[in-house]
């Protein structure tokens, strides 16, 4: 079965009320496809571990996530 696929800015218009979606980077990336139907959670990334880290899906960042990145320093 071949799924509708979907850019960033179609699911970003879409669902951007319903999710309290924020864009965060440049308006570039778009136009890129949603190719994988699941989500990923980023937050073992954000702390180093990368060896299993989800590269091809939709990388969310949640409260636990949010509130670990502004507690780390600049430095």
């Amino acid at each position: 079965m071949i799924r509708d696929r979907v850019t960033v800015e179609r699911f970003y218009t879409d669902h951007q009320s319903d999710l309290q979606l924020a864009l965060m980077a440049w308006a570039t990336g778009l136009k890129r496809l949603i190719l994988e139907p699941t989500v990923n959670r980023p937050g073992l990334v954000l702390s180093g571990f990368t060896r299993y880290f989800a590269y091809k899906r939709l990388q969310v960042i949640g409260n636990a996530e949010a509130f670990f990145l502004k507690s780390l320093t600049r430095e």
